[in-house]
């Protein structure tokens, strides 16, 4: 599913609910990729685990921002996630939306058929969350 066979492994760890395996491998990985938007989705599906939805929450939006950052992306040798893996992404937006009981946006992230709603929603969620961005340097 991922392009990355790292990311596959990791994945995998956490769909089983192996929370101390997934974390070291998240922590190994962290300084090589830890702004790919795949690692980033990963790191969100981990923080599920531990039910802290909000940061969550904002590491997949920031996974989103990456993902359709292509300056950034060839910037920092990324690729961009594929199709299915997106909307994986929107899905468990969607799903985390729902969980902290913000329903428009669960309903709204849930609705996306396009590359153009996409857009629409991550610049939708980047005026209501401002403070996750990158860092400038």
């Amino acid at each position: 599913m991922f392009r990355l066979d790292v990311f596959n492994l990791i994945f995998d760890l956490i769909e089983k609910k192996e929370k101390i395996s997934s974390q070291t491998k998240l922590a190994y990985y962290r300084k090589e990729y830890g702004l790919h938007p795949d690692y980033l989705f990963l790191m969100s599906k981990y923080l599920i685990l531990d039910q802290r939805y909000y940061q969550s929450i904002d590491t997949l939006f920031l996974s989103l921002k990456i993902n359709c950052d292509e300056f950034f992306l060839i910037k920092n040798n990324f690729e961009a996630s594929s199709d299915k893996i997106t909307l994986l992404k929107f899905n468990l937006i969607s799903h985390l939306f729902k969980l902290i009981d913000n329903n428009e946006l669960s309903l709204e992230a849930n609705s996306i058929k396009t590359f153009s709603d996409q857009k629409k929603f991550i610049n939708k969620l980047s005026k209501l969350m401002p403070g996750v961005k990158l860092k400038k340097t």
